[in-house]
């Protein structure tokens, strides 16, 4: 497994700009409800794509590795252009070969689960790219989104060690509306939101986990919307041994980039290792999920 990373170039404090137009007891409720405490913005001349080449560029590719390459999933919900998508500016600045199969996905939280099980199927081995900028879409600093999303692209290589074992998915119908994008603004019902988590994911999984039984799950890897929903995950799954990991305190929630960056920081760290297994879990635009259990 190979990982990479770029964050956009502007440091945003979420204190000091919530301070602008609240006191700073409405403040501190906010900051340790969300989480973050700290975020990051792309740059006028930042986007997607921009922040997807930088991060490739950090790892050094032997010839032998590249020819290895034979797909590339490019998910984000922001793309340079409304068409083309962003992989093929991709893989043409970073002079990859003409012969990939190139593949553009549209999806927001579920994005590298949904890349998984699409890639597990191709045949060598895929680039997967997760980037987003939310903030592009954010005229002013409000207190339901601002403070939580950060901009950043994740660069995934999809080797056969990441085995995927099995995956379910799901969506709340006619629910599109509480987390949705539309004339460059970002509009989001939390309660609605957290409610299909409480309702439909942590139900999901559950059940997920018990057919699974057989095997020993060493961490799930949920999705970091906010510190209030992963609070209720762990309090929801307390009986159980898991390992939830988060980085949401650190780095904000980077949509499909938050389970790529936790694997990516455990990796280097080596907290894990050859044979355990994993789940990984992502939920929100559509609202919707996916779900993934991954052998090392």
């Amino acid at each position: 497994m190979i990982f990479s990373h770029k964050f956009g170039s502007k440091k945003i404090d979420v204190k000091k700009a919530l301070l602008k137009t609240l006191n700073i007891k409405k403040v501190n409720q906010i900051v340790n409800k969300t989480g973050p405490s700290f975020l990051r913005h792309t740059t006028e001349n930042e986007n997607t794509l921009t922040l997807a080449v930088d991060a490739f560029k950090k790892i050094k590719f032997s010839n032998k590795a590249k020819n290895k390459i034979n797909n590339i999933i490019f998910v984000t919900e922001t793309p340079l252009y409304t068409f083309p998508g962003n992989a093929v500016i991709f893989s043409s600045i970073l002079k990859l070969s003409q012969n990939l199969n190139l593949f553009d996905l549209n999806a927001g939280c579920t994005g590298f689960v949904d890349a998984i099980k699409i890639s597990s199927r191709l045949k060598g081995e895929t680039i997967i790219v997760c980037s987003e900028s939310y903030s592009k879409y954010l005229k002013n600093f409000s207190r339901s989104i601002s403070t939580i999303f950060s901009d950043c692209a994740s660069i995934f290589i999809h080797q056969k060690n990441f085995k995927l074992i099995d995956y379910i998915s799901g969506y709340e119908k006619n629910s599109h509306n509480c987390l949705i994008g539309y004339k460059n603004e970002i509009n989001m019902n939390g309660s609605q939101v957290y409610s299909f988590v409480t309702s439909k994911v942590i139900p999901s999984l559950k059940k997920f986990i018990k057919k699974k039984n057989k095997y020993k799950i060493n961490k799930i890897y949920i999705h970091q919307a906010s510190k209030v929903v992963i609070e209720t995950f762990k309090q929801k799954f307390s009986n159980y041994k898991f390992v939830f990991p988060s980085n949401l305190a650190r780095v904000g929630n980077t949509n499909a980039s938050t389970i790529p960056l936790m694997l990516e920081e455990d990796i280097k760290k080596r907290r894990l290792k050859k044979g355990d297994n994993i789940i990984i879990c992502g939920f929100g635009v559509g609202l919707s999920f996916s779900i993934a259990l991954i052998k090392i």
